[in-house]
């Protein structure tokens, strides 16, 4: 009743280490020396599971994410602290535990982190830039041994697109938008008037969320300060929403609102 293998004639306080036990129910049980029989037995302790929250959403809810954004991954332990070697896997649901598609450990990175965690770890990972849907699954020290799993992501790759009389706009997942046909007035963006055959990316756009194309203009939605970029004639604004625009581009509290023109 000292913590040791050696025997003493008064009782002591005993320490137990709990960082290597499973989530679940335990008791403590006292016995006598060999043989033993039982004498007493405590009341239940329950070591709750680790928690894991995406976006701040755990399970059962479902988070609703799209293919190659960055999401944020809360986890949490009733431990006071867990291996270094604790890591995520981001899996498709359902998969077999070798199967992940990217991993980390709690500190964000594949490198092990020095010393222990402590009880709680943030930081982020990347959306596969497939189809889901996902889930994130935290491991037991360099194992498959599944200590908690995260919320399911339904996931899809989100292409937006437009088309002009003779030109094509394409938003793509990662903000960029790509352009292609006619472009005798610049209506494609790329500072030019040669027409492109194959798809090119604009340049001087990023987090675009929509696209819309008219006769020989193309214009662009961006969540960057409610910003709304024209790409006619090399980016020269039409006459009717310049002043809107210098407007749009102010800093406004988020969520953006959005009026199209």
């Amino acid at each position: 009743m000292n913590g040791k293998k050696v025997s003493t004639h008064s009782p002591v306080p005993i320490t137990f280490q709990t960082a290597t036990l499973l989530p679940g129910a335990y008791e403590f049980r006292q016995l006598t020396a060999s043989p033993y029989s039982l004498l007493k037995t405590s009341g239940v302790m329950t070591l709750r599971p680790p928690l894991i929250t995406v976006n701040g959403v755990a399970a059962p809810q479902t988070l609703s994410v799209e293919s190659g954004s960055s999401i944020q991954v809360d986890v949490s332990s009733s431990k006071a602290s867990y291996p270094a070697t604790n890591w995520v896997g981001i899996y498709r649901l359902g998969a077999p535990a070798t199967d992940w598609l990217d991993w980390v450990y709690l500190n964000g990175l594949r490198t092990v982190p020095s010393g222990s965690n402590p009880h709680a770890a943030i930081f982020t990972m990347t959306v596969p830039n497939t189809r889901g849907p996902f889930e994130l699954r935290l491991f037991y020290s360099s194992s498959y041994v599944l200590e908690a799993t995260g919320p399911t992501m339904p996931s899809e790759v989100r292409t937006r697109a437009a088309g002009g009389d003779a030109h094509t706009l394409v938003a793509r997942a990662d903000g960029s938008v790509w352009a292609s046909g006619l472009n005798a007035s610049g209506q494609l963006g790329v500072d030019s008037t040669v027409d492109q055959t194959t798809p090119i990316q604009v340049p001087d756009l990023e987090n675009v969320v929509s696209v819309a194309a008219g006769a020989s203009h193309s214009m662009a939605l961006t969540l960057k300060f409610n910003q709304r970029h024209s790409l006619e004639g090399a980016k020269r604004l039409p006459a009717c929403i310049q002043g809107s625009l210098i407007q749009a581009r102010q800093p406004r509290p988020s969520p953006p609102m959005f009026q199209y023109y």
